[in-house]
């Protein structure tokens, strides 16, 4: 029997649903433990009926080396300085000991055979699970949104987005399947998919509303730092979860004025991606929030169109879960909520410069230059017309990419069909 620990926090009914129904399409075969560290989770799994363990928050004086600790809180502390006004350190290395130490003592005492885990919305057990795991020498399988949404799903056996399997092109674009593909779980769980998409349970509404109402005030009591569940809009995660915010239809003028104008030459588009989020906050040394983008970009523009007596002008789209109050007062740079980049691409766009955003992939996919300001699996020659590392490059770099041929467009269509057949799952 195959030993498997599930922690599914950020995507609880997708993988709850996909893991039943691996219990009853192989009899036998997998013992399926959950893992929850929040009350509202404990009480999911216990309506469920399915055997989990529970780790409540606490503090420990040591389990990681002072070099560890530095890595496994340094998302954390960044948040909380984002958040709290200040990075909490001591409390979140006692709260990552205590994780660290409960989460050995699980492992070492059961024996799991694998882990998997949700990457979303990396908070510090997250990490710490993460962490621990690693030091066990244990398999895992990282769950993750796909990078074509919303039909399909990221599945790992390393990390996502920068930190995925993809190290070179050569890797990718081989027929081996890479290792963690070749494992009897990837195998049996890839076999169930695509779900139908009314397949996934909402286990949410299976558990009574006093239940839930008293899991929810038991998790509120503890101090949000010991688990730092907090959202991009500073919301607490369980609150986000439970009440989302109603976001109003996306507005169509700004784009339709400017495609029925010929003001601009070319247009650009630069996506606006979650502050928060491990994109930015560990894997951008050069952009530490969208106002940076904002700026960055703008400048770099006016010095384009300065340059080589140009009229381009650049669209900053908003995200779908973050709200920002950002606002740019030039003729040539708007911030508009168009409802799909794909429409956009449709309709009118010559180059993509984003940090490190799935929307670089879209506009690979669309046969477009990209330019990429933060560090991304997909920073390959031929496939991006460039990653910039200083904002004084950036005009050129633009200049190059609009006027010259930077990348080869049957090695982006390779690497698309590869990242879809390969290495992406399909959800539905």
């Amino acid at each position: 029997m195959i030993r498997v620990l599930v922690c599914p926090f950020g995507s609880v009914n997708l993988l709850l649903t996909l893991f039943e129904k691996l219990r009853r399409a192989f009899p036998g075969k997998y013992d399926v433990t959950y893992l929850s560290y929040t009350e509202y989770g404990r009480a999911m799994y216990r309506r469920l009926g399915a055997e989990h363990v529970h780790v409540p928050p606490g503090e420990a004086a040591q389990y990681f080396s002072d070099e560890e600790l530095a890595d496994v809180t340094a998302f954390s502390r960044r948040v909380a300085q984002i958040h709290l006004g200040q990075p909490m350190e001591a409390e979140l290395c006692r709260a990552a000991n205590h994780y660290g130490a409960e989460l050995h003592r699980l492992i070492e005492a059961n024996r799991y055979d694998q882990v998997v885990l949700f990457n979303g919305r990396m908070n510090l057990f997250i990490t710490v699970l993460d962490t621990v795991v690693g030091q066990h020498g244990l398999p895992k399988l990282v769950f993750e949104q796909g990078l074509f949404r919303p039909n399909y799903l990221t599945i790992d056996g390393r990390g996502v987005n920068r930190c995925n399997s993809i190290t070179s092109l050569e890797d990718l674009l081989s027929p081996t399947p890479f290792p963690y593909q070749q494992t009897e779980l990837y195998r049996d769980l890839t076999s169930l998919l695509p779900l139908a998409k009314d397949e996934t349970t909402d286990y949410k509404r299976r558990v009574p509303k006093l239940a839930l109402a008293a899991a929810y005030l038991r998790t509120k009591l503890q101090p949000c730092w010991r688990i730092f569940l907090r959202s991009a809009e500073n919301r607490d995660l369980l609150d986000a979860a439970l009440f989302p915010r109603l976001r109003p239809a996306p507005k169509t003028q700004i784009l339709d004025a400017l495609l029925a104008s010929d003001r601009f030459r070319h247009v650009i588009l630069c996506p606006f991606q979650v502050e928060t989020d491990t994109q930015i906050l560990l894997h951008s040394p050069m952009v530490s929030s969208m106002r940076d983008y904002v700026r960055i970009i703008t400048e770099a523009l006016q010095t384009y169109n300065a340059r080589h007596d140009e009229k381009a002008c650049v669209l900053f789209k908003t995200h779908p879960m973050h709200d920002l109050q950002i606002s740019v007062d030039r003729e040539d740079a708007f911030i508009i909520n168009e409802s799909t980049v794909a429409q956009i691409f449709a309709r009118r766009c010559d180059l993509v410069i984003t940090v490190n955003s799935t929307v670089g992939i879209e506009g690979i996919e669309a046969g477009l230059p990209v330019i990429t300001l933060g560090e991304a699996f997909y920073n390959l020659p031929g496939i991006i017309s460039g990653h910039c590392t200083d904002p004084a490059e950036l005009p050129g770099m633009i200049d190059s990419a609009l006027h010259h041929q930077t990348v080869d467009p049957d090695l982006q269509w390779r690497f698309i069909q590869a990242l879809k057949g390969k290495y992406q799952v399909r959800l539905h």
